[in-house]
């Protein structure tokens, strides 16, 4: 019986032992579901920040061009605030020119007041980058002069500022008002 015994000892250790293995092996696996579970949230959170990180680039550089583009703005605004008032001075420019023009009398005070007058205007305009816009003898081009005329020149090459009829001004790179020419054919 003492055979017997340990036998069937040995038995129920072989059989307790399958059971730690069995309950271990269990274990093993819920742990492994565990970790797959953890692994998985884990991955999810990695996505999450990839995305949120995207976001905040994003955002980033939204931000730098809404600023690049708001300063630009503001020095446009700033270089052309006088462009209402240009346009409204430059009938009086031409006044003064046509005045100067008609009059003959050199020694006269009153054209020497007007010539003054006229030399201030126009310092005020150069100070503010109020430009001329030289036309003459230049080809024409649709963005800085305005054809009035066309006529048939052999003096001049086909498509060339003949004549200027009224001057055109512009600040700094944008036209005021654009030169009214003839142009020959």
């Amino acid at each position: 019986m003492t055979k017997n015994k340990t036998n069937e000892d040995d038995l129920e250790m072989d059989k307790s032992e399958e059971v730690e293995e069995t309950e271990e092996v269990k274990e093993s696996n819920g742990e492994k579901s565990e970790i797959d579970k953890i692994k998985e949230e884990f991955e999810e959170k990695e996505k999450e920040i990839e995305d949120l990180t995207d976001q905040l680039l994003r955002l980033q550089a939204d931000f730098m061009n809404f600023k690049r583009r708001s300063e630009k703005s503001k020095q446009d605004t700033i270089a052309y605030a006088v462009e209402s008032f240009v346009s409204d001075i430059l009938p009086i420019i031409d006044n003064f020119e046509r005045a100067l023009e008609s009059n003959d009398d050199k020694e006269n005070p009153f054209l020497e007041g007007v010539v003054l007058i006229y030399t201030e205007l126009k310092k005020v305009l150069e100070k503010n980058n109020v430009s001329e816009i030289q036309a003459l003898n230049t080809e024409f081009n649709p963005n800085l002069h305005h054809a009035v005329f066309m006529e048939e020149s052999e003096d001049h090459d086909a498509n060339m500022v003949i004549e200027v009829l009224q001057k055109g001004y512009k600040i700094k790179d944008r036209v005021v008002r654009p030169t009214m020419v003839k142009v020959s054919k």
